[in-house]
């Protein structure tokens, strides 16, 4: 799979008022509750977009952040009024908890506003299955060494919060997030190093007979492939404000909160394979032993 690669600037053209309709979206890490949630950006992109389909790839709240200090703007609401509206246009709702919003599952699920599950099969127009889930139970600091993983949260928070300050007293001469970039380049390779997120999604994927995996948890936004499974990372509405959609024809986008590509992959060719699933399948239960973790997940077929 060849992907093409895009600036962060915003493209000529690409920015307009109108909605800009797409069969899917995938959002993820908004961590709504931290101070320094881009829930501006988030807003009018979802503003910006109409979908028959938006998943929402967890960490949407950020209740770690909200543990420690109650944040919660009127922006915030403003948010959660518009995914209402996107449901009664007729968008529908998938939302795959992550880390730092787990403590929503049985409300959501209870409220019965939005479908939940650990996990979403997701099939492109061309047939291609796509596995959908927010990708903390294949961090291994994160099963087995929390406490670093907290110690961390809260380091990543400072160094936002140092990145602001350097942006507001250079007078937005500085770019953006500077400090934040050097330092998460350096933990993502320690972080890819020692847990192999990446290979465990890919041979999820691969359990699950799917082409592909998207995801997000580790603030990356990627469109790879490795093995011949497509990995896909959302990104996050912290530092890089991206979202992944899925146009009419199949083809994902990696997308900036101004609607500019930033990465795409290439348009997919019908599948031919015999015994080739489609979305109308049953859910099917995920066994212990086919993730790898010390509870088994849900998986909703779309």
């Amino acid at each position: 799979m060849t992907t093409h690669q895009g600036g962060n600037e915003a493209m000529p053209g690409c920015h307009d008022s109108s909605e800009r309709q797409v069969r899917s979206i995938f959002v993820s890490d908004t961590h709504l509750g931290c101070k320094h949630a881009r829930a501006d950006a988030l807003l009018d992109f979802l503003r910006n977009h109409r979908a028959d389909t938006l998943y929402l790839v967890g960490d949407i709240i950020d209740g770690w952040a909200l543990r420690r200090k109650w944040h919660w703007r009127p922006i915030y609401d403003a948010i959660i009024q518009r995914l209402l509206e996107m449901r009664a246009e007729g968008t529908r709702l998938r939302y795959a908890p992550g880390n730092h919003d787990a403590f929503l599952r049985q409300y959501l699920i209870d409220m019965g506003v939005v479908e939940v599950a650990d996990q979403f099969i997701h099939t492109t127009p061309a047939g291609q299955r796509f596995l959908v889930l927010h990708g903390d139970r294949f961090d291994k600091f994160e099963q087995y060494a929390t406490w670093f993983t907290m110690m961390t949260a809260a380091t990543y928070n400072v160094m936002l919060s140092m990145d602001y300050w350097l942006h507001r007293l250079t007078f937005r001469r500085t770019q953006r997030n500077v400090v934040c970039g050097v330092v998460k380049t350096k933990a993502k390779k320690l972080v890819m190093h020692y847990s192999e997120f990446e290979r465990q999604l890919i041979e999820n994927a691969e359990k699950h007979e799917c082409h592909g995996v998207i995801c997000g948890h580790i603030h990356n936004p990627k469109i790879s492939e490795l093995a011949g499974i497509t990995y896909v990372n959302t990104g996050d509405w912290l530092e890089n404000c991206t979202g992944l959609v899925e146009r009419e024809d199949g083809v994902l986008e990696i997308v900036n909160a101004d609607g500019s590509v930033r990465q795409a992959s290439q348009p997919w060719g019908p599948m031919s394979v015999e015994g080739e699933f489609n979305g109308d399948e049953p859910q099917r239960e995920v066994a212990e032993e086919d993730v790898d973790v010390s509870e088994p997940a849900e998986v909703a077929v779309a």
